[in-house]
């Protein structure tokens, strides 16, 4: 896949995207195996708990949280943990889950989730969730439209349909059950939420965010 974004100090991105994959011991193998096909890098954990942990002390940050919205769920105060470092750190997280109802899709934005999956997830779907990150930095003004109008290459190298090209409000292009967040739900461009993007979009460590 030919990287459709040229970040400052990644060259190689979305083929690069660090994603965090919070999975079922059963199902994380299969869809660990999915990722790493798009070149993307997989830290994979079965526990909410400690997949918060990671964000909260990692020295690089995950691009992204791809979780299974049961995980944390189940586990009183997961939600809240994985959930609130994610936006402490400014890491989007998009949430999936097998035959879920609206009120369920509704529930994971509201936790604070940009996109919700159904399962199985395809993967087509996977291969775009780098949207997010690019969303992210937007909202955050790290990044402008008109500077992602100029490093968007043709859509037809990429396989990859353009950001860009879209407004944020639109529903999202991965093929998702829920719409694209808008700015507002995704990031308001406060101090954390700018210090995060431009360590995605620098490749900088945590620490200096």
């Amino acid at each position: 896949m030919s990287a459709p974004f040229r970040l400052p100090s990644r060259p190689s991105f979305p083929n690069d995207l660090r994603v965090l994959l919070l999975e079922s011991t059963e199902d994380q193998p299969a869809l660990a195996a999915q990722l790493r096909e798009l070149s993307y890098t997989v830290d994979t954990f079965s526990c909410a708990r400690e997949a918060a942990a990671l964000l909260e002390t990692a020295e690089t940050l995950p691009d992204i949280v791809l979780a299974e919205a049961s995980l944390i769920q189940l586990v009183e105060g997961a939600s809240d943990a994985l959930m609130g470092q994610s936006r402490a750190k400014g890491v989007p997280v998009v949430l999936m889950s097998a035959g879920a109802a609206r009120s369920a899709v509704m529930e994971a934005i509201e936790l604070g989730a940009v996109d919700f999956l159904d399962k199985p997830v395809s993967l087509h779907k996977l291969r775009n969730i780098w949207q997010h990150v690019v969303r992210k930095l937007m909202a955050s003004g790290v990044l402008e439209d008109k500077a992602i109008s100029g490093m968007v290459s043709s859509k037809t190298a990429s396989g990859c349909p353009s950001t860009a090209a879209a407004p944020a409000a639109q529903p999202a292009e991965n093929g998702s059950t829920a719409a694209a967040p808008t700015a507002e739900k995704i990031g308001t461009g406060s101090a954390p939420d700018a210090a995060a993007a431009a360590a995605v979009a620098g490749g900088a460590t945590a620490g200096a965010s």
